[in-house]
């Protein structure tokens, strides 16, 4: 296990937050937890498809048990990630 922020492997044990073990780098001091908190990203690609089928997000939220709400992030993120590789891709051209 290495430190997200400096790429460190001395860390020691330093609590828990919410269930999840924390733990804090020697070298630089930054706490961190490595058991990422959110949804599978399984679920955020079916909820994608979903919507790209032409289903709505509430429709999606009910479906997956997850929040209308969140359906509708994961995709505006999703189309952000989509725009910036379409500009990339014109700069080849």
């Amino acid at each position: 296990m290495y430190c997200k922020k400096c790429g460190s492997d001395k860390y020691v044990k330093a609590g828990k937050v919410a269930e999840r073990q924390r733990y804090k780098c020697k070298n630089c001091g930054y706490h961190y937890t490595i058991n990422s908190k959110g949804k599978d990203p399984g679920i955020k690609r079916l909820a994608l498809e979903m919507y790209l089928e032409g289903n709505s997000f509430r429709e999606i939220s009910r479906r997956l048990n997850v929040s209308d709400v969140s359906v509708i992030k994961w995709v505006r993120k999703f189309g952000k990630a989509i725009e910036v590789l379409k500009r990339k891709d014109r700069e080849f051209d």
